[in-house]
């Protein structure tokens, strides 16, 4: 990576929210080659740009370079995964094919499964997980603004990069975070990094959310600062008990650390989604304490007290009703009905994420032609992906075979082609060349095709 006047890496920043946002500008006035991937109304604000950065009370616009798919910023040599954690199964799917060899992808954002979900979707690739802690807010879709951290006394700098782990992905978070501007400390400990950045996720993260308040609110209310510490120390015993070494006094010492040094007008991304009606983050902070608490066997009574609470006031349940049958990630999945075949886990989707269409080899039939149609038509998918498997059915026997042996039993030959085939990448480049004739289907620029292999786990996609 850059040092030593070495060359900067050619850099994706996938997702354009506030850290995205702060480090998009900063490594660009640096001198990185740097391209935003967004989407919707953001994708086209930073096009017609300037994105403006307010930085300690310096405000200034940067132009920065936004692409709607990966692939139109690669190959990348570094990615840096600053999506809100529900959309990383996605996003990191879509990076994949994009990434150059030996590529290293990073993950700063809030969670402590971000990095386990991108090596699925990126095998190729090496990843870390980085704790970040930066005061930053996007104010709108072109701009954020950054309030530094600074200790009171001696006014130094508070904000850090925490984590990246052995290797390429230090040496990347390190190179960063010195053309940034943004004090970093690498550890091979990314876990550690990463659950000890929850226990203040998932206390101020909550608290300022449920309580729609400001850290100067927070911290002036004598029992919402229990709060923070009640809710710090579950996430401490869930850590434990998975071996995570996170520190006994954590929570105790995040509430007081916190108090001295966050500014009183500052809060968090869970209470700046809210005050702006974006759905929250919730499963992966405190939700993920409840989630593992249980699985681990260690009570969580006021995370899942809190976690409660935040689905009632959460706005994403609302977005998607009101969003009708249209799925979330607007992409209609062609899958094989095989039973070993799971879709949603195999490309990282949540049930509402797409629209799956199955059959008999995941082929690009008459019928997938129709349901296709309709998807795109009347409910407002853009992206069709096909997903084969390996040692499927569909290769043990032939079309003529099938239909002959259908005669023999009923007297009447079939009119329809059973498609069965030999070679999934083939058969998968034949689907999509399918889609791609169909007058029927309107959006045709994004198809792609994979092949699941059933032994490894390991998803692989098809290219012409």
């Amino acid at each position: 990576m850059s040092r030593a006047g070495a060359r900067p890496p050619r850099t994706a920043v996938v997702g354009a929210g506030a850290v995205g946002g702060v480090l998009a500008a900063r490594l660009t006035e640096a001198g990185w080659p740097v391209a935003v991937v967004a989407r919707g109304e953001t994708l086209a604000a930073l096009r017609d740009g300037p994105f403006t950065l307010v930085d300690d009370g310096d405000e200034r616009p940067v132009a920065l370079r936004a692409v709607a798919d990966p692939r139109e910023a690669g190959p990348v040599e570094l990615a840096l995964m600053c999506v809100k954690s529900f959309d990383t199964p996605a996003a990191a799917r879509d990076l994949a094919p994009a990434l150059a060899p030996g590529a290293v992808v990073l993950s700063l954002q809030n969670g402590v499964d971000n990095p386990d979900v991108i090596a699925r979707a990126c095998p190729a690739a090496a990843v870390g997980g980085v704790a970040v802690y930066l005061g930053v807010q996007r104010t709108s879709v072109d701009r954020v603004v950054r309030r530094p951290s600074r200790d009171p006394r001696t006014g130094a700098l508070r904000d850090r990069l925490v984590g990246g782990g052995a290797g390429a992905p230090g040496e990347a978070l390190a190179a960063v975070g010195e053309a940034a501007g943004i004090p970093v400390e690498v550890t091979e400990r990314v876990d550690l990094a990463l659950w000890t950045k929850l226990v203040a996720n998932a206390s101020l993260n909550t608290v300022t959310a449920l309580g729609r308040a400001r850290v100067g609110r927070v911290f002036g209310e004598p029992a919402a600062s229990d709060l923070m510490r009640a809710l710090g120390r579950e996430v401490v015993a869930v850590a434990h008990a998975a071996g995570i070494p996170v520190a006994d006094d954590a929570a105790d010492a995040y509430v007081a650390d916190a108090r001295r040094r966050l500014p009183a007008e500052g809060g968090s991304s869970t209470l700046f989604d809210l005050e702006a009606g974006r759905r929250l983050e919730r499963d992966a902070l405190v939700g993920a304490v409840v989630r593992e608490g249980r699985r681990l066997g260690v009570p969580v009574p006021v995370s899942e007290a809190c976690d409660a609470l935040l689905r009632l006031v959460d706005p994403g349940p609302a977005l998607e009703q009101a969003d009708h049958a249209a799925p979330r990630r607007r992409v209609a999945v062609v899958a094989c009905m095989d039973a070993r075949l799971d879709p949603w886990g195999v490309l990282g989707l949540a049930r509402g994420d797409a629209h799956v269409i199955r059959n008999a080899g995941g082929v690009a039939t008459d019928d997938v032609i129709r349901s296709l149609a309709v998807s795109q038509r009347r409910l407002g998918t853009e992206e069709i992906v096909i997903l084969q498997h390996t040692d499927c059915g569909m290769t043990t026997f032939r079309d003529d075979d099938f239909r002959r042996e259908i005669e023999r039993e009923t007297g009447m030959r079939p009119p329809w082609a059973a498609e069965a085939f030999t070679d999934n990448d083939a058969e998968v480049r034949q689907s999509i060349e399918r889609i791609r004739r169909s007058p029927f289907i309107p959006r045709i620029d994004r198809v792609r095709g994979y092949v699941y292999d059933v032994r490894t786990g390991n998803l692989r996609e098809v290219t012409d």
